[in-house]
């Protein structure tokens, strides 16, 4: 057996790392190669990162053959459907993004590639590649294939809260609602529809950071493997040319990503995460330029919550380079991506495809974007819509506010049954912003609403939503009711008036009235022992990512 020739080092650590490496099994030749980082967000615990333990030997395949040594390494995963308390989803964002720039920093690789999939994995891993600022590469988990029932293609979370409903009303008997659950979720991989899971992996296509058609790809096709062996590749060009993440995240790629956001349709989250991603990158992304490029970018995508379709139909239209094309004259084309090429060379290379879910700016759903900022006394900062799943007859609301100081409050009303709500009626769901939740969980309509026609019933919180629902939900309410925002100080009864179209949201009682409440008002922020104390503490606003900030006076140009 040929044993490693000894070498002479420079200092005292790196013969102790050699060794230690020696140790694991590597050889002499694999210290001439670059060491390359593969950040895997792989768990048995969700469905969205069951597989990705053989994708990265498919990453690793490549890395091998372009001349790299790869080292897998693993951070949490969080899928906010199998994570029951739904505080922590939010806040793991920030600690998946903290732990691997942490990892990366301690080790000097010469580049990373990232594997992930779901809510906040995919936008934990790009604020660390942004933060950390190697040559870097994303090789996304894939979207899960439709279930069949009843002849029809559903999806989990959008269809299943629906048919949940018909269940709660008589409509579906249980055995019925067991061959549902038993095809919803068909396989491995993100849900089916056009949640925050599929949009997070669409954005970072569209911001360049993972190679083009490699998001709308189901997770169980064999093209996935092909992608990911071609990421490992890929990586050892960028960095033989030292193109590193914020050459390619740039304040052009976040616009193109905004564009992409709003022609899809995509989930409220978005935003969430986009906004933290760019501060990362030293980019500031704010509600405002959303609502700008909303205004210009027609809704053209038809996949559900917002359309009739799903996200394997996206992919078989041509996912994001077709949708891409489809607004072209909107993008900017000289944007660099992860092939060292800009993104109008990138779609130059993909023949134009026709299909049912994408449509053309000129037969779009909508004429603008599927996302909308609201403002007006009840928000001032800001707080968003997805207009895309609101009818239009539904634009425009004026009602009174039934007032819940918690989500837990709001559910154990709905699960006893004993409510009294009316459709006139508007829902706050208050205390749940990022400090005040603390974790801004999930506010989803009830599926007993459904059993009493109370779905499109107005829901005002400063909390967010899962990205697979749809209905009028205002989201991310700031300032937020922790921070003696508006929510906070408005009373059963108050007279709540929403209108989409002109997207103004407030409360009709005076400013001296609401100077007067905001004098006696008093929070009492509640006590954690965990993650959640540090998040609490240092969270910013929604409008601004929600994320955590060690610098919060930093200022970003």
């Amino acid at each position: 057996m040929r044993r490693n020739k000894k070498k002479k080092f420079n200092t005292w650590h790196e013969m102790v790392q050699r060794g230690l490496f020696l140790g694991m099994g590597f050889t002499e030749a694999d210290f001439e190669r670059p060491f390359i980082g593969i950040a895997n967000t792989w768990s048995e615990a969700n469905p969205g990162h069951y597989h990705l333990r053989s994708l990265a030997e498919a990453v690793k395949r490549g890395v091998w053959q372009a001349g790299g040594t790869p080292v897998e390494f693993n951070t949490i995963s969080i899928c906010d459907g199998m994570a029951l308390d739904k505080r922590y989803h939010l806040p793991a964002r920030d600690l998946i993004a903290f732990s691997t720039t942490h990892f990366l920093k301690a080790h000097g690789f010469s580049g990373c590639i990232f594997i992930s999939s779901c809510d906040k994995n995919v936008p934990g891993q790009l604020m660390a590649a942004a933060s950390v600022n190697i040559p870097s590469i994303f090789v996304t988990g894939g979207y899960m294939l439709p279930g069949s029932f009843r002849g029809e293609d559903i999806v989990c979370c959008t269809d299943g809260r629906r048919l949940f409903g018909e269940y709660e009303k008589g409509a579906m008997t249980e055995d019925e609602f067991c061959d549902l659950l038993n095809c919803t979720h068909s396989g491995v991989g993100a849900c089916g529809t056009m949640g925050t899971a599929n949009t997070m992996q669409i954005m970072t296509e569209a911001l360049g950071m993972s190679l083009p058609g490699s998001a709308a790809v189901a997770a169980v096709m064999a093209k996935k493997y092909w992608i990911a062996e071609e990421s490992g590749k890929q990586i050892m060009n960028l960095v033989k040319d030292g193109l590193t993440a914020r050459k390619i995240m740039t304040r052009q790629a976040f616009h193109n990503a905004v564009k992409v956001l709003m022609a899809i349709g995509g989930s409220t989250n978005a935003i969430l995460h986009l906004t933290a991603i760019a501060k990362k990158a030293g980019i500031n992304l704010t509600l405002d330029i959303f609502d700008e490029i909303s205004a210009k970018v027609p809704f053209i995508c038809d996949v559900k919550p917002s359309g009739k379709y799903t996200v394997h139909d996206f992919a078989e239209s041509g996912g994001v380079p077709s949708l891409q094309k489809a607004i072209k004259e909107l993008l900017y084309l000289k944007s660099l991506t992860v092939t060292c090429k800009t993104l109008g060379e990138n779609l130059d290379g993909f023949p134009a495809v026709s299909g049912k879910a994408i449509r053309s700016i000129a037969n779009s759903l909508h004429p603008d974007g599927g996302l909308v900022v609201l403002r007006g006394n009840l928000a001032p900062e800001g707080a968003i819509i997805k207009k895309s799943g609101v009818h239009r007859d539904l634009y425009r609301h004026r009602g009174p506010a039934r007032i819940f100081d918690s989500y837990m409050e709001f559910e154990s009303l709905m699960s006893k049954g004993s409510f009294h709500l009316t459709a006139d009626e508007v829902i706050v769901i208050r205390n749940e912003g990022p400090r005040g939740g603390p974790g801004m969980q999930e506010i989803l309509i009830p599926p007993v609403l459904y059993k009493h026609g109370l779905e499109n019933i107005v829901v005002i919180t400063d909390g967010r939503t899962s990205g697979t629902s749809r209905g009028r939900l205002v989201l991310h309410v700031s300032p937020e009711a922790e921070a003696g925002g508006p929510l906070a100080l408005i009373r059963p009864g108050d007279m709540i008036m929403l209108d989409i179209e002109k997207k103004d949201l407030h409360v009709e009682i005076t400013q001296r009235e609401m100077e007067k409440r905001k004098k006696a008002w008093q929070w009492t922020p509640k006590k954690e022992d965990d993650w959640l104390a540090l998040y609490q503490k240092m969270a910013l606003s929604a409008g601004e990512g929600g994320m955590v900030s060690l610098s919060p006076d930093k200022e970003v140009t």
